[in-house]
């Protein structure tokens, strides 16, 4: 019963990373926003640990799901944004994705949006 719960488990996976992949040709990136005390500004490659560190870090020490840390890894700029302070500490992000339901919907999936305090981060 083992194997057959990770065979599953790697085809969700599967299903999962090329349903996003899919529907992520026609989106375009998020939009860099600067506002007076912070940016909002797509996730870049070179920020994904920052983000898996600050999802753990909102959600008692829980991990973002394996699928979706590969998304982000993979295609992240299309589907989570960051918050940044002037000072370049990222305090939050919004996660989205697109599940079966979406798909049939036309819609797509807000899987988890965080902020960290931002009185203690922007002052």
């Amino acid at each position: 019963m083992a194997v057959i719960r990770k065979v599953r488990s790697v085809f969700r996976i599967i299903a999962f990373l090329f349903r996003n992949i899919f529907f992520s040709f026609k989106m375009r990136p998020f939009e860099e926003l600067e506002f007076d005390t912070f940016t909002m500004e797509p996730l870049r490659r070179k920020n994904v640990n920052v983000i898996f560190e600050v999802y753990k870090h909102l959600n008692d020490g829980n991990e973002l799901s394996l699928e979706k840390r590969l998304l982000l890894w993979i295609i992240g700029k299309k589907f989570c944004y960051v918050l940044r302070s002037k000072d370049g500490t990222i305090f939050g992000m919004g996660l989205y994705y697109f599940n079966k339901r979406d798909i049939i919907e036309k819609t797509i999936h807000e899987g988890y949006v965080g902020l960290k305090h931002a009185i203690e981060v922007l002052g």
